[in-house]
């Protein structure tokens, strides 16, 4: 339970940040037919950038695993990030990276 409540306070802390500055914000939540999902998927000018929210403070290269699900849809995604507990940002792969989630 304690990893759903990181999740919903996140994702309200974002909405939050772009409804204060009135707009809408342009995320989406992923999931495909082979189950692999995204927690918020950001469509900004186009580009798609992927979003996981993890409890953990070990991070772990297979945080990003569902971004490859992204690579049909858009093969040219942004960055991606693994928003976490660690103390300080960690790549993950070549555009991902696990970020404290202090940064929101």
């Amino acid at each position: 339970m304690a990893g759903a409540s990181l999740e919903t306070w996140v994702v309200v802390e974002i909405l939050k940040s772009w409804w204060h500055r009135m707009s809408e914000p342009p995320v989406y939540y992923y999931r495909d037919h082979d189950k692999r999902e995204i927690d918020l998927l950001f469509d900004v000018d186009g580009a798609l950038l992927p979003t996981e929210i993890k409890r953990s403070a070990s991070p772990r290269r297979a945080w990003n695993a569902s971004f490859r699900a992204l690579d049909r849809l858009s093969p040219e995604r942004g960055r991606g990030a693994v928003l976490s507990l660690v103390r300080e940002k960690v790549p993950l792969a070549e555009r991902d990276m696990a970020a404290p989630v202090g940064l929101i």
